[in-house]
């Protein structure tokens, strides 16, 4: 049931993924005329998957450890992480981009960041109800 769970939240991101995507993709002229840079976007939503993925595959083997310490420790700690690896893509972007930055899109960047940390929060959640039960 656990692993039902699991393929469920991991679900969740590639739908929220291909969504964003597909949504970039149509709406490239209207964000582009608005000063959001469409492949920032799609490239942020990348990132955000790769980090996430990787993110919540070493919390579910937090899970596994009977101390539930070791899990909110991993979930804390796992996000910050994520956020702070974030941070460093981001330098490196308005280093790269110089003028041609797009802070629009920068700013759809931090809402993705959102999204995808409330997904694998509420989905890590649900894993650990199911893995202790309905205590």
């Amino acid at each position: 049931m656990v692993t039902n769970l699991r393929q469920k939240l991991m679900m969740r991101f590639f739908i929220l993924f291909i969504v964003v995507i597909v949504l970039a993709m149509v709406f490239a002229p209207w964000l582009d005329a608005h000063k959001i840079n469409h492949l920032v976007v799609i490239s942020a939503n990348a990132l955000l998957l790769v980090f996430t993925g990787g993110n919540m595959l070493l919390q579910v083997k937090a899970l596994a450890n009977p101390n539930p310490n070791v899990f909110v420790r991993s979930v804390m700690g796992g996000t910050f992480v994520k956020l702070v690896l974030l941070v460093i893509a981001l330098a490196i972007y308005l280093f790269a981009a110089g003028a041609n930055r797009s802070i629009y899109a920068i700013c759809v960047a931090a809402g993705l960041y959102i999204a995808y940390t409330a997904i694998e929060v509420k989905g890590l959640l649900e894993l650990n109800k199911q893995n202790n039960g309905s205590n």
